[in-house]
């Protein structure tokens, strides 16, 4: 089957990293991710590179990744909320094609408010999509600021399954949950991910979370099959591909 694989990392020392908590990832090159794909036997036909928390703001990497890379793969940014719109129009230039805030470590000091100002700001003037990085417990807390973004993105399924009215507003509203990180969620995936099916066909989407910074274990290829093998082929094709190719490519 054809993926598109919706979030994973390249980690290349040439460009500035920073610890976080004490943190500094090993290199992990493109090269290195289309090992990893080889090992995992996926035919990966395009994907996004996700800023991590270890990169700051810093988009030298991801712009020079992209330049040398099929254009089928995008890249998600960390920016700060003051960014120019001169500045945000180069990085559309360059097929960064999201921005992403991290609540869970590192980056959670941001002002809501200007968060959300410049979400409205890259979805109206580019199209470009909010993924935030959460603990899905936090989602009543934060559900003023995140039902009003335009249109948002949670990485690995929040992390922990939680019960709330606040979740299926977001899920039929059109938030979409990246189904990722298996080796660091705390959870049975798949009962999560069909609960969120039952309230938007299109609000799960695969990724490898390559190389696994961090998580309890990286991705195996039994997590592919554990999707394949619980799910219709009409909703595995939704979740390896056809949700995030609309999402990211803006097809």
């Amino acid at each position: 089957m054809d993926i598109f694989d919706a979030h994973f990392h390249i980690i290349d020392p040439k460009f500035p990293l920073f610890a976080n908590e004490g943190f500094l990832p090993d290199p992990y090159r493109f090269s290195d991710y289309e090992a990893s794909l080889t090992s995992l036997d996926i035919n990966c036909i395009g994907g996004a590179i996700v800023s991590g928390s270890f990169q700051g703001y810093d988009q030298s990497y991801l712009i020079e990744t992209l330049k040398n890379i099929p254009d089928s793969f995008v890249g998600v940014a960390q920016v700060p909320a003051d960014i120019s719109d001169m500045e945000l129009a180069y990085l559309n230039e360059q097929r960064v094609r999201a921005v992403r805030f991290n609540l869970f470590r590192g980056m959670a000091g941001q002002n809501f408010d200007k968060m959300l100002l410049l979400s409205k700001r890259v979805f109206e003037n580019f199209g470009w999509h909010t993924e935030i990085y959460m603990d899905a417990r936090k989602i009543e807390e934060f559900y003023p600021f995140l039902s009003r973004i335009p249109k948002l993105v949670i990485d690995h399924l929040g992390m922990n399954k939680v019960e709330s009215d606040k979740m299926r507003l977001l899920l039929e509203n059109g938030t979409i949950f990246k189904a990722t990180g298996f080796g660091r969620i705390n959870m049975d995936p798949i009962p999560v991910m069909k609960e969120m099916l039952s309230f938007n066909p299109g609000s799960v989407i695969f990724g490898t979370d390559l190389p696994g910074t961090r998580a309890r274990r990286p991705i195996l290829r039994s997590d592919i099959e554990l999707i394949e093998s619980n799910f219709t082929e009409k909703e595995t094709q939704l979740i390896f591909k056809e949700t995030a190719e609309k999402l990211y490519l803006h097809r």
